[in-house]
């Protein structure tokens, strides 16, 4: 029996074999056996476009840089985590913690959105529906606005690094 420092190739596969198990391998494979796999292979190549997206936020006629669309991006790469292993919960037999990360997905594509839109005053300027008044309490475009009034270069620099400036609002 050949020994790896103190433990056994046999308690090696051992391990490896209990962890596969735990892991749901053989669920899996009964699930690509069973379903359409050309349906699978879509749905998962489908996952794998979804980081294409980021590329498409740069555009390559206009010299922008990657920094610009950081707030959307740090969120794009979760998402794009969350779908996967939603993929793969749900080849395992746990739909519902499937179901629960493709929503959290949406909801991480979403935010990136929200908070990029926001970082950028082009979209500031035009997001009438978070500026309407309400009782007591600044709107978030009011706070973002008065924060660049006490701080002129805060608004320069969410053109250039989105998500530095949105780290105390949340936005990560």
């Amino acid at each position: 029996m050949k020994v790896r420092g103190k433990i056994s190739n046999n308690s090696i596969k051992k391990a490896l074999s209990h962890t596969f198990e735990e892991i749901e391998i053989p669920n899996i494979v009964i699930s690509i056996e069973k379903c359409d796999y050309e349906k699978l292979r879509k749905s998962h190549d489908s996952i794998h476009e979804l980081m294409y997206l980021a590329p498409f936020c740069v555009p390559s006629k206009v010299k922008v840089s990657w920094q610009s669309k950081s707030a959307f991006l740090t969120y794009h790469w979760d998402a794009f985590h969350s779908a996967h292993r939603s993929f793969i919960e749900a080849l395992e037999g746990y739909y519902n913690v499937g179901y629960v990360l493709l929503r959290t997905t949406l909801e991480l594509l979403i935010k990136g959105a929200f908070w990029e839109c926001l970082a950028h005053k082009k979209f500031r300027d035009n997001a009438n529906i978070l500026c309407k008044p309400r009782k007591k309490k600044k709107t978030l475009v009011e706070w973002i606005n008065d924060l660049i009034e006490r701080e002129s270069s805060v608004e320069n620099d969410l053109e250039e690094i989105s998500i530095d400036e949105l780290k105390p609002l949340g936005g990560y």
